[in-house]
């Protein structure tokens, strides 16, 4: 196998990265019923810009590394929000991440329960001062 040879597989590997993410969006878009991304959308994004970019700079094509370069630090600010906010919300069967918005973990289906609204107490007597 030649140099040029394992760099179009790399290439044709980015762009199956590529499809193989939108098919994970249009699932989980499916499963929900509404518009979601999924995590795995993310990781794949960043993975097929990661090795887009290296096969661009294998080309020495200045218009598909910039395309590239601008595109992968979006993907990979996405990825840093996802593992940041990772500890914040997570599915208590699977521990897998939940989107915000998501009443379904996407991971393993199960019920995301709605956040309670703020318990309202009396106020406390012993606050009140008497006039």
């Amino acid at each position: 196998m030649t140099a040029g040879q394992l760099w179009i597989g790399i290439g044709l590997l980015a762009q199956a990265l590529f499809g193989v993410r939108v098919l994970v969006q249009w699932r989980a878009t499916e499963r929900q019923r509404a518009s979601v991304i999924p995590p795995m959308y993310w990781y794949l994004s960043l993975a097929g810009g990661t090795l887009l970019l290296a096969y661009a700079v294998y080309r020495l094509d200045s218009v598909f590394i910039a395309g590239e370069a601008v595109t992968l630090m979006i993907f990979a600010r996405n990825v840093y929000f996802l593992r940041r906010s990772r500890t914040e919300h997570v599915c208590a069967i699977c521990k897998a991440p939940l989107q915000a918005e998501s009443r379904h973990c996407l991971r393993c289906g199960a019920a995301i329960p709605l956040p309670r609204p703020p318990s309202h107490r009396p106020p406390d007597l012993t606050d009140v001062v008497e006039r």
